[in-house]
């Protein structure tokens, strides 16, 4: 049996599937209404089936409710108008919520109040409650900042849902997030991705437009041309330099050494930047770094690197489809300090399948002895297009749910890599959350004093202007209307082919 929620006098569907999806793993829109699955417990004793009605008091337009979040020129003049949201639930009982909200919180309170009544049926309470986005520390900074960080954490857990630990970590980040942002200018500086969709092979839990590069040799020259022709057609009709530059993937350290050394010197030829802007190249792969290519990466003036294990046991790299080992690993950040003086940022991931309790700390204990300027822990995340979802496809629904539902162990394991990174002096300094991560776990970014990435903070900010360079690459510009994307094909020749269209496309949004 199937559930069904309707909307009356607005047209939030995405904002409800979110909370949907949550709870039922899945949720489509059938006509006017979003369905989602059932377990025979949730229908047990119900004779009508589950139905849900959202609805506000007037009619809700959907173009006011983003234009007015991001505070644009196209709402200026409108009231700050008020609505009523009304949230009931009927099935063996009937649940009802309903709150006052300015147009403004519209969105973040309709979820709110949809989580909550969600939680209270299905006895399910979710680490981060109903802060289900990507960046769940800007709203623990707004309420911060109203009432400050006791007062905050009170009315994120009383009102929002959140576990006391989340609350607690969401104001912190908040505010490390807000003072590396107060740095900078919105309305002149900018970051820029720059991304080479190669690397040696596939993991199994990767969902980027990712292609083997072996196998694509023939075409590796041809990409880069793209991306040079990309860059020098978009920058050479703009004025500013980027605060920051990153070069990410795939795996752009998996390129032969000449283009890569083409690659890298012809794009930051292109992108204006200052001397001091923050550069830094992803070597995720440790089995591409040779004294080559790291003397390269030195040479350019990249200052940052990222070597990223993601495990130290050799039995779930093989698992998760890496080739290389841990020895390769310890190897490669070995060679990277004695080729020059970069801040490297490890990753490491928790909740890979097959890991026993105690894996992943024992990694990150490996990672600790050798003393990175930067740490950050990803919960894995079950993307639909990565073959680790493949493997799932056969499993029922509530295997699925398993996964993505609250996790007590993972959580606690968590918790104890959070007590041993703050005991070595690695403050977190940036988070932010992926649909459906193990145990509905976020990522979390941890640096020594003074090492934070400028990058990372403000491409996640959604307060500045993005600059994406690539195949599958997202550009992020604030307009009349408010943030707009703008996404290059990520299909690879597609791209190459359409190169005039992407920058035109993007000359067009930064003009607004």
């Amino acid at each position: 049996m199937k559930g069904t929620l309707q909307l009356i006098n607005n047209s939030e569907y995405a904002v409800c599937a979110q909370i949907l999806r949550l709870f039922f793993g899945h949720c489509s829109r059938e006509g006017d209404s979003l369905v989602f699955p059932l377990s025979a417990e949730q229908i047990a004793g119900t004779t009508d089936g589950v139905s849900i009605t959202v609805s506000s008091d007037y009619m809700v337009d959907s173009e006011e409710l983003t234009a007015l979040r991001y505070g644009t020129t196209l709402v200026e003049d409108l009231p700050n108008a008020k609505a009523r949201i009304e949230i009931n639930l009927r099935a063996e009982r009937l649940l009802k919520s309903s709150c006052q909200t300015n147009l403004s919180d519209f969105r973040r309170n309709l979820k709110r109040e949809l989580y909550l009544v969600l939680s209270t049926w299905t006895g399910i309470s979710f680490p981060w409650g109903s802060l289900t986005g990507v960046r769940p520390t800007q709203i623990c900074a707004e309420i911060m900042e109203l009432c400050g960080r006791e007062e905050a954490v009170k009315i994120l857990t009383d009102e929002w849902g959140l576990s006391q630990d989340k609350a607690e970590l969401g104001t912190k980040v908040g505010k490390a997030e807000k003072g590396i942002i107060s740095r900078y200018d919105p309305d002149k500086d900018y970051v820029v991705y720059c991304g080479l969709p190669f690397c040696p092979t596939r993991c199994r839990y990767c969902s980027f437009t990712t292609r083997d590069a072996n196998r694509y040799a023939d075409k590796l020259e041809l990409y880069v041309e793209a991306m040079l022709e990309e860059a020098g057609q978009f920058f050479g009709r703009q004025s500013g330099k980027a605060a920051a530059v990153y070069f990410g993937g795939g795996t752009p350290t998996s390129l032969p050494a000449d283009l890569f050394a083409y690659y890298t010197k012809g794009l930051l030829e292109l992108i204006p930047h200052n001397a001091d802007a923050e550069l830094t190249m992803e070597a995720g792969r440790p089995d591409t770094l040779n004294d080559e290519i790291l003397n390269l990466i030195k040479d350019a003036g990249f200052g940052r690197l990222c070597i990223n294990p993601q495990t130290m046991h050799d039995s779930s790299l093989n698992a998760i489809g890496r080739k290389h080992t841990a020895a390769d690993t310890l190897a490669a950040y070995e060679l990277a300090r004695k080729t020059g003086s970069f801040i490297i940022n490890m990753d490491l991931i928790y909740g890979l399948p097959g890991e026993k309790p105690g894996d992943f700390l024992s990694s990150l204990e490996r990672v600790l002895d050798l003393a990175p300027e930067n740490i950050t822990l990803h919960s894995l995340a079950l993307k639909q297009s990565a073959r680790l979802m493949d493997d799932m496809s056969g499993h029922d629904l509530q295997t699925y749910l398993r996964e993505i539902h609250p996790d007590l162990l993972l959580e606690q394991e968590l918790n104890e890599a959070y007590m041993r990174l703050q005991h070595n002096s690695y403050p977190p300094y940036y988070l932010y959350k992926q649909k459906r991560s193990r145990g509905a776990l976020e990522n979390t970014g941890f640096s020594k004093p003074g090492y934070e990435s400028t990058y990372n903070v403000l491409m996640m900010s959604d307060r500045f202007t993005v600059i994406g360079l690539g195949s599958g690459a997202t550009s992020k510009f604030l307009t009349a209307s408010g943030l707009v994307r703008q996404h290059n094909s990520k299909d690879l020749l597609d791209y190459i082919n359409r190169v005039p269209e992407f920058v035109n496309k993007k000359l067009e949004l930064k003009s607004f």
